[in-house]
C-alpha cells in the first residue's frame, strides 16, 4: 500500500501510538492507553507470532497501534543513514 492509499487519513507515527511516562511501566514505551511495550510487537513476530495471535493475547493494542508502530520502524530504516543497497 502505498502512501497515496492512505490519503485523506491521519498520518500514522510513532508519536501517534506510542507514548513514554515514568509512570508507566518505568517511562519504557508503550503504545499509547495501553502497558503493553511497544517491542513486545517486534518481539511477538519475530519469534513467529501471527498478528491475530498478537491482538489475542494483548487485546488493548489495536491495528493502529502496529500500523503506527510498523511504519515508523520502515520510516527510520529507509533514512539515508543507511548504506545504499545498490553499491
Amino acid at each position: 500500500m502505498s502512501a497515496t492509499a492512505t490519503s485523506g487519513r491521519r498520518p500514522l507515527t510513532e508519536q501517534g501510538v506510542i507514548s513514554c511516562d515514568s509512570d508507566v511501566v518505568g517511562g519504557t514505551p508503550v503504545f499509547k492507553r495501553t502497558r503493553v511495550p511497544a517491542t513486545t510487537l517486534f518481539d511477538y513476530l519475530l519469534l513467529g507470532g501471527s498478528l491475530d495471535d498478537f491482538y489475542d493475547e494483548f487485546p488493548t493494542v489495536t491495528p493502529e497501534h502496529v500500523r503506527g508502530a510498523l511504519q515508523s520502524a520502515r520510516d527510520h530504516v529507509g533514512q539515508s543513514m543507511f548504506p545504499s543497497r545498490c553499491e
